[in-house]
């Protein structure tokens, strides 16, 4: 968790909200990169869910970090270590050490947030306070499935629920390495478990078989019903003058 001092200028409070912006870009990428890696639907809506509500967090933070000094420039990306760590946890070698490694940086991030709103002094930092307040409306949905799906779903080796503290553990320490590897220290990434990852974006997309068999049984249904009364084609009486002729 980060401190951050109570009366910070508005050049350092714009600091702050780039590193909030950056690494909730970092998770929507995440989400969305997954998509075609799940094999549940549920899996698939929620990942799409997470990645939109990541990206509307984006949102209120810019409008926040353009009224302060600094802004974000037209052609801005994010700092090259961050990427590089995100992305070493995203190449996770199940679904389960996905969320796994999703579930910590969300939480790592949202020990920021607390650490900041609790700082942050609220009578010349109150728009700042605002925006964070509605980033964080979505916090409890997001943890709670979680928690009680593609976690509690997952058994691990002693057969309790949980996340995966394999991959868990490995999250930790890339993070603690790209503390050194901004120090300019390129040895410091830890080396990443074995088996090849799953996902982001993976060589053959998964679906979900319930789905398949839903939508093949939908289209042989339409293409064998048989026309109705109603779906007959009428013909059409010709048109008359008001003549009569």
């Amino acid at each position: 968790m980060k401190a951050y001092t109570p009366y910070l200028s508005p050049d350092e409070t714009g600091d702050v909200l780039r590193d909030f912006f950056w690494r909730e870009f970092e998770l929507a990428r995440m989400c969305f990169g997954w998509l075609p890696s799940f094999d549940t639907w549920e899996q698939k809506w929620w990942s799409a869910q997470f990645g939109y509500w990541h990206a509307r967090h984006m949102r209120f933070l810019e409008e926040r970090i353009r009224e302060l000094p600094g802004a974000l420039p037209d052609r801005s990306s994010p700092p090259a270590v961050l990427r590089d760590a995100y992305t070493r946890i995203s190449l996770a070698p199940s679904t389960r050490a996905f969320w796994t490694g999703y579930e910590f940086l969300l939480k790592q991030l949202h020990l920021d947030y607390d650490a900041f709103l609790a700082a942050a002094d609220p009578v010349t930092n109150s728009p700042t306070l605002d925006c964070l307040q509605v980033v964080l409306v979505e916090r409890s949905r997001i943890l709670g499935w979680i928690a009680s799906g593609p976690l509690a779903a997952y058994p691990d080796g002693s057969g309790s629920a949980g996340p995966d503290r394999d991959w868990l553990e490995y999250s930790a320490q890339v993070l603690e390495g790209a503390d050194e590897a901004m120090d300019g220290d390129e040895d410091a990434w830890p080396p990443i478990p074995g088996g090849e990852p799953l996902g982001p974006v993976p060589v053959d997309g998964h679906s979900d078989p319930a789905m398949i068999r839903a939508t093949t049984a939908a289209v042989f249904r339409k293409r064998t019903r048989r026309p109705t009364s109603s779906t007959r084609t009428k013909k059409i009486p010709p048109l008359r003058t008001t003549s009569g002729r």
